[in-house]
């Protein structure tokens, strides 16, 4: 995915300057894992939802009208932590996107 052919010329534009923006990066970073790391645990002052919890809230399908084996759930965990991994590689590859530069167009100007 090296080339991002996907993407057009004002997409990468604005993404280059997402990534120079290092404050937004961490911050849309943070918006996106919280739904995964921050949901069930317990702070200090906050009423406790460890219902929240992701890896429970899988757990809590067997639980209703539909009741499914020990190994969907575990399929189903180690889905969703692949999903995990896979919004991390996301933003790895956001990280490497930059406007291209076309081969023999001078940067500076070499009479100056």
């Amino acid at each position: 995915m090296e080339d991002h052919e996907y993407l057009n010329d004002l997409e990468v534009a604005e993404i280059q300057k997402f990534n120079e923006n290092f404050a937004m990066v961490d911050a849309v970073k943070k918006v996106m894992l919280a739904v995964i790391n921050e949901r069930g645990v317990v702070r200090k002052g906050k009423k406790a939802k460890p219902i929240f919890n992701g890896a429970l809230l899988l757990a809590t399908q067997s639980l209703g009208s539909k009741v499914i084996s020990n190994e969907e759930l575990g399929a189903d965990i180690r889905a969703y932590t692949h999903a995990c991994f896979l919004l991390e590689d996301g933003f790895k590859e956001i990280a490497k996107i930059k406007i291209k530069k076309e081969e023999g167009t001078p940067t500076e100007n070499p009479a100056i």
